[in-house]
């Protein structure tokens, strides 16, 4: 570990920020319960969505303050990468049970929440055995536009002759590396996005608030994918340091934060509105 040497303030700052947003949302979230009738596995799905993503982002406040160069997978790395991987394990989890889980059998979602629960197992042993896919060797360049590429740099540590660290390096094969947690990050949006755009035409001749939800959150999908490319297209092609990518990558998720909190809001107060109708009906 490097210490404090190549210490980030503005990137904790950023995290600080998206930490206390987080935790208002998951706050205010919790106060939705009332209107969770017929939408728990959402108010639950969510909440724990929130809970971790606030909670990677506090650790990161520390991360970028203590440990800005790891170069060991310590205790308190290991938390943050696990606590990163909360979002992309639950958030197509999220999307399942905003749109699809009421057509859905319990025993298939069990499968689902089970199949979730051993992948987030699998990846928190990876990390603790930083188990190297490149085996030692360098890994090939990954272009990220047709004129740049990551070319296997610690594009944080340079400035400060570190040559290597797990947060900056990219790519890296190391499975406590950050790299290899943007990966999964991408995938799991990935996966979210097919499955809102799928949600999207679930019903064609409707355009309800589930629709426009749905539409709303493909959008939202959609620009966390460009952020994180936006981020590597920055660093590889040295356009801003490590630390200034960064903080626009705090800021963009911010904002999107906050609309897809909207939505899966919305979500949940029309299963609420839909329950007390039947009701009502019979």
């Amino acid at each position: 570990m490097v210490g404090a040497v190549g210490a980030r303030p503005s990137n904790s700052l950023t995290d600080l920020l998206l930490s206390i947003e987080l935790f208002a949302l998951l706050f205010t979230w919790l106060r939705e319960w009332p209107n969770a009738k017929g939408r728990h596995e959402l108010f639950v799905s969510y909440g724990l969505n929130l809970l971790g993503a606030a909670s990677w982002c506090a650790a990161g406040v520390y991360i970028h303050t203590w440990e800005p160069l790891p170069q060991e997978a310590t205790i308190s790395w290991q938390i943050f990468l696990n606590l990163g991987a909360t979002t992309p394990w639950l958030f197509p989890l999220v999307i399942r049970d905003s749109f699809y889980r009421a057509d859905m059998s319990l025993s298939l979602a069990r499968k689902q929440d089970i199949t979730v629960a051993c992948l987030a197992l699998l990846y928190a042993m990876l990390v603790s055995s930083s188990f190297d896919f490149a085996m030692g060797q360098s890994l090939e360049p990954v272009p990220v536009t047709p004129w740049h590429f990551l070319d296997g740099s610690s594009y944080g540590g340079q400035p400060f002759g570190v040559d290597f660290d797990l947060l900056s390096v990219m790519p890296s094969g190391r499975t406590d590396s950050q790299f290899v947690l943007s990966i999964v990050f991408m995938a799991s949006n990935f996966l979210s996005g097919v499955l809102c755009v799928k949600a999207c035409y679930k019903n064609k001749d409707a355009d309800g608030l589930e629709q426009r939800a749905a539409r709303r959150l493909t959008a939202g999908v959609l620009s966390m994918l460009a952020n994180c490319h936006l981020l590597a297209v920055l660093v590889a092609g040295r356009f801003a340091s490590s630390t200034v990518a960064l903080d626009i990558f705090h800021i963009a998720q911010g904002i999107i934060i906050w609309v897809a909190f909207v939505q899966l809001r919305m979500i949940l107060r029309e299963g609420h509105v839909t329950v007390a109708h039947a009701v009502k009906v019979e």
